[in-house]
């Protein structure tokens, strides 16, 4: 069981479970060894709840664990992933405080030491006065 709390307004329209907390459950699932999982909903204003029964899935945590194991080899490489193809109108990315370091990634894959490139001359900016300038958008 995971449990998500949440508010009123979005309790009241919560038809499915979110993408993001269905991934997360397949893969306490598949660590777990376990056939069968609740997402469990609380509204934070009421203490209502909503429950989303959900069996596992054993070819979406292989996609799963295949993108995990291409962002290790990413990382192993010095490389930078891509933002998100959705990036920022992903509901997650409206309120992610890494926000900001996604709109100087840019939508490919760069190099680590293009990244702290990158990084360096936006702190620049920002202490130049140019708080509002994004590097890339």
């Amino acid at each position: 069981m995971d449990i998500k709390s949440i508010n009123s307004i979005s309790f009241r329209t919560l038809k499915e479970p979110s993408v993001e907390y269905i991934y997360q459950l397949q893969l306490y699932l598949h660590f777990f060894q376990i056939k069968q999982g609740v997402l469990l909903y609380v509204n934070k204003d009421t203490q209502d709840l909503k429950e989303f029964f959900l069996e596992y899935d054993e070819a979406l945590c292989r996609q799963l664990l295949d993108q995990l194991q291409e962002l290790g080899g990413q990382i192993e490489v010095n490389q930078v992933p891509a933002r998100l193809e959705e990036w920022p109108s992903n509901g997650q990315c409206r309120y992610c405080q890494y926000k900001e370091v996604c709109s100087m990634v840019g939508p490919d894959q760069v190099s680590w030491d293009e990244f702290k490139e990158r990084v360096i001359k936006h702190e620049e900016s920002i202490k130049n006065g140019d708080s509002k300038k994004r590097l890339l958008s």
